[in-house]
């Protein structure tokens, strides 16, 4: 399997590893870690899907039963080697994962499977939902003790609130210390939505352990 194609803006302090959704570009994401970190504390590493077609690149398909198994395998495998190279490279800190949309999902799958032998140390969904995987595939207990971010526009259309909200309690439910950060707006990455992940984020980079639970 081949390297994603990555972007990197560089910070102070830890390593940002972000996944964004469906269709969208890497260079769109990291245009606006200004908004999300405007104080360059966090090293931003923005992983691009690694499957395209004519809207643009994006990490797996969904049929009726939900998000193609071999292709969500596949993206989590990547992430996952992804993850484990820049623990190799130098990159500071070991690695928060964040992602949007279906970057959410896939962030939570990454760190949900029992391949994944080292969990981030945090993990961020915005405008995300729990993917459907097959039984094995997802261990809700490695949430345990993880700071975890789930944030959903209330206007959002295309990914319902309450598959964020329902993954939020399934986490809580686990042990993970979970911030549920419902905002205004709909599915843009962006806004509110932004400003609830800046927050989380600078909360982390103090060392803190956010925390709203539902």
């Amino acid at each position: 399997m081949g390297r994603l194609r990555t972007l990197v803006r560089e910070g102070s302090a830890r390593t940002l590893v972000l996944l964004p959704g469906y269709a969208d570009r890497a260079e769109s994401f990291l245009a606006r870690a200004d908004r999300f970190d405007p104080e360059c504390r966090w090293r931003v590493v923005v992983l691009e899907g690694r499957l395209h077609n004519e809207r643009g690149p994006y990490w797996y398909d969904v049929d009726d039963e939900g998000p193609v198994a071999a292709e969500l395998d596949a993206a989590v495998a990547a992430v996952r080697d992804e993850l484990d190279a820049l623990r190799t490279d130098g990159s500071p800190g070991e690695p928060v994962l964040a992602g949007f949309s279906q970057g959410g999902a896939l962030a939570l799958a990454t760190l949900l499977d029992p391949t994944t032998s080292t969990p981030p140390a945090a993990v961020g969904v915005l405008a995300g939902y729990l993917p459907t995987r097959p039984e094995g595939a997802i261990d809700l207990d490695r949430a345990a003790g993880l700071p975890m971010l789930l944030a959903h526009g209330d206007d959002d259309a295309l990914v319902e609130p309450l598959r964020g909200r329902s993954a939020a309690k399934a986490l809580q439910r686990a042990g993970a210390s979970v911030s549920w950060i419902p905002t205004e707006g709909g599915h843009r990455f962006d806004g509110p939505l932004l400003d609830a992940f800046g927050t989380w984020l600078a909360a982390l980079d103090r060392g803190e352990t956010p925390r709203a639970p539902i």
